[in-house]
């Protein structure tokens, strides 16, 4: 990870720490003592707009936790960037087969935007999780929420058109529609972009 300076906007990792507790309160209750062994267990860090996260060939050995920014996760064939997902301020992002298996990445993350994050170390997790079974519960969440994320994703390329997974973004995460360029977002729906600009103005058109 090529971290940029040390974190000094105290209210900006104030924020990103609330946010931390707000997501995890959300998706599995736990008490206050687990919340505070994690978030003694969470290093700050920064990136800048083309910042990178992980790629190919390394092992991945955080998650992250985005308190302000964008991070793309794309996969590189034949020189093409394949993009996998987009991961805003209050969500999670890692190479979670990576992290699980030890075995070198094929990801690349990358930050859109100025981003900050909260790291967690694998050494750091496993030591939370000896230390309550609260904290494996959580973890174990968080995981189950990651797999959603994928599932959703592989079920609608399998079952959905490119126009109909565009519509879906548009209804469900206009964050991306607003901050991604068009050439990425393209990618994550799989299309080229001339393919993209064609579904745009069919849909702007009402679809006719």
């Amino acid at each position: 990870m090529e971290a940029g300076e040390p974190v000094r906007d105290h209210a900006g990792l104030a924020a990103a720490r609330a946010q931390l507790r707000a997501f995890t309160q959300r998706i599995v209750e736990v008490d206050d003592a687990v919340m505070d062994r994690l978030m003694s267990a969470l290093v700050p860090a920064t990136l800048a707009k083309g910042g990178v996260l992980l790629q190919d060939g390394e092992v991945c050995e955080h998650v992250w936790f985005i308190g302000r920014g964008l991070v793309r996760a794309y996969f590189l064939k034949d020189g093409e960037e394949i993009t996998q997902q987009f991961f805003f301020e209050g969500s999670y992002t890692t190479d979670y087969e990576s992290f699980l298996t030890r075995r070198p990445t094929q990801l690349h993350l990358e930050a859109l935007e100025p981003t900050l994050l909260l790291a967690l170390h694998r050494e750091a997790m496993q030591r939370l999780y000896a230390a309550d079974p609260g904290a494996e519960r959580m973890g174990r969440r968080i995981a189950e929420e990651i797999f959603l994320s994928v599932s959703r994703r592989n079920r609608s390329f399998l079952l959905d058109s490119a126009e109909q997974r565009y519509l879906d973004l548009m209804r469900e995460r206009p964050k991306v529609m607003q901050r991604v360029p068009q050439r990425h977002i393209a990618s994550y729906l799989g299309v080229k972009p001339e393919s993209l600009s064609r579904i745009r103005a069919r849909v702007a058109r009402g679809g006719r």
